[in-house]
């Protein structure tokens, strides 16, 4: 979620640089340099520490709802995947899926490498171990489109 912090609400890099206990304390000081009263002082660090807490709510939301957008994403490419994974089965090697074959060809493959990403994920490999696995048992190297 790291690189969700860019999406900060209050767009505050450093928001424990001023909002800390020095911060509340330099404040109430000065309240207390103008003659203010113990009361008003109080009323203020609470307002204060509301306001931290609130920032600190809303940046855990606005995580989760990042995560849930990536996640919707994530879904849709892989639905997008085997979906042209299916289609090109069909379409160029001739692979049929009939209604009363409930097990046919597609459906096994759509199976099987369910199960790799599963084991895979499990073993905890990265999208660069398989990458370089697939590299060293085929000689076939996969890179990313240069998105500009």
């Amino acid at each position: 979620m790291d690189k969700y912090h860019s999406l900060n609400v209050l767009n505050l890099k450093n928001r424990q640089d001023y909002m800390s206990d020095d911060c509340i304390q330099d404040v109430a000081n000065m309240i207390n340099a103008s003659g203010q009263n113990r009361s008003q002082r109080r009323r203020l660090e609470k307002s204060l520490g509301k306001v931290e807490n609130i920032m600190e709510h809303t940046q855990k939301h606005l995580d989760r709802s990042a995560y849930a957008e990536y996640q919707k994403a994530v879904d849709q490419n892989f639905i997008h995947f085997f979906a042209v994974l299916g289609l090109t089965m069909i379409e160029d090697y001739g692979w049929k899926e009939t209604p009363d074959n409930d097990h046919g060809q597609i459906t096994s493959l759509f199976q099987r490498v369910d199960k790799k990403i599963k084991k895979y994920s499990d073993m905890g490999y990265t999208t660069e171990d398989l990458v370089n696995l697939l590299d060293e048992q085929t000689g076939i190297v996969l890179v990313a489109d240069k998105h500009n």
